[in-house]
């Protein structure tokens, strides 16, 4: 039975983000899980219509013209009255919201309720409506320890808390959000909120399509032809976007500086991804004398990248802030082990100390770096450790059955 009262028909859902690549890399398994569900399933972001790709994940995409900055803010009455006609005129059963900006303006635009009805129209029917189902997912809050100028900080801060009180439902998925959200909630107890706490860790991870794959002889020479990597190379790679948030530059001077000890030889880093900082990198890389030593590999297709992890002996992410990452679950699920430095969410997957950095400095990890590399039982074991905690937390199908079991349970 659908929360709008008299409505009998196939639930509608909402999914918002910011720009439409979110929807591209994490939540079309979600969109055409709930379709098979019988719900529709509409799209709303800056680009959902120029993106190539989403014609047929969704019944319909809508665009509304925010960014990923703050200052989209400004235009925030037009925004919140933009969005709030949309919901009514579509009338949906579910709004499913994503990414900082996008979530605090679509929760702020539907923040009216006065327990009562609204009348909206369905199919061309007028029929009386209840406010829609209020389900957001942060992707790692945008205020943590150690990151982001006070300012920021405070300003992503109070936006969030701020927007409890129009929320049905949070969804977190780190240990360090979830804490947060749990000092939240309980001072809101006392203000009798009405928004619940969820844990559902993170969008999962196709074990299947992410499996090890096995080069032959042939394929083997190829790749390290085309990335440069000697036979007997100690490789890292990490995977991620070449923006400030990912700090590159800490794996670049901690390989410079492995360089200078002369610890390890024939040592490779890839750098997996494209992004406004390449030509900064790569800059750095050509004054630290490692144009051999570090290889900018590019995007590269599944395929492609499956392959070249066949090839990794450890993965890192040493990024400022992130939720729960993607890139670390592919590589784990083809058997690598990880590490990294000790930020949140990266610490969550990685799951053990001898894998992390105490700092986020380059000193760190080149020592951590030297660990791994001259200790092939220490990478077993975690990678093995790793295997166990992705299929036991991370699994895609465990993950849908969440979000599923969320969205459209009361349907």
């Amino acid at each position: 039975m659908s929360r709008n009262q008299g409505i009998t028909q196939a639930p509608r859902v909402l999914v918002v983000t910011t720009v439409a690549s979110t929807l591209e890399a994490f939540l079309l398994p979600f969109a055409r899980a709930l379709r098979k569900q019988g719900a529709q399933v509409d799209a709303l972001a800056a680009d959902t219509l120029s993106a190539t790709g989403l014609e047929s994940e969704f019944d319909q995409r809508f665009e509304i013209g925010w960014s990923r900055s703050a200052r989209c803010l400004l235009h925030f009455r037009r925004l919140t009255s933009e969005l709030r006609a949309l919901v009514t005129r579509e009338s949906y059963d579910v709004v499913w919201v994503h990414t900082p900006i996008a979530a605090f303006v679509t929760r702020a635009a539907l923040r009216k309720r006065d327990g009562g009805l609204r009348q909206g129209a369905r199919d061309g029917v007028a029929a009386p409506l209840s406010q829609p189902r209020i389900v957001y997912t942060a992707h790692g809050f945008h205020f943590y320890r150690g990151g982001r100028p006070w300012f920021e900080q405070r300003l992503y801060r109070l936006m969030e808390r701020r927007a409890l009180a129009w929320t049905d439902v949070l969804v977190v998925m780190n240990d360090e959000d979830e804490l947060v959200a749990q000092q939240w909630f309980a001072r809101a107890a006392r203000r009798r909120a009405r928004c619940q706490l969820a844990r559902i860790d993170g969008i999962g991870i196709d074990r299947v399509a992410w499996a090890p794959v096995t080069l032959d002889s042939a394929r083997r020479a190829e790749l390290r032809q085309r990335f440069r990597i000697p036979i007997g190379s100690f490789v890292v790679t990490m995977i991620a976007e070449m923006n400030a948030n990912k700090r590159h530059e800490l794996l670049i001077e901690a390989f410079a500086l492995l360089r200078r000890r002369g610890s390890l030889t024939w040592l490779r880093l890839l750098l997996i991804g494209e992004g406004p900082r390449e030509d900064e990198l790569r800059a750095l890389v050509e004054a630290r004398g490692l144009s051999e030593t570090v290889v900018f590999a590019g995007q590269l297709s599944p395929v492609e990248l499956r392959e070249l992890l066949a090839l990794t002996n450890v993965g890192m992410l040493v990024s400022e802030r992130e939720g729960l990452p993607r890139s670390l679950m592919e590589l784990c699920a083809a058997g690598i082990p990880l590490a990294g430095t000790h930020t949140r969410g990266i610490v969550d997957e990685v799951a053990d100390e001898h894998a992390l950095t105490s700092k986020p400095t380059a000193a760190a990890l080149a020592d951590l770096i030297e660990k791994l590399a001259k200790n092939p039982t220490l990478r077993s074991e975690l990678a093995q450790a790793q295997q166990a905690r992705l299929r036991e937390r991370y699994d895609l199908d465990r993950i849908l059955t969440q979000y599923l079991e969320l969205l459209l349970g009361e349907f």
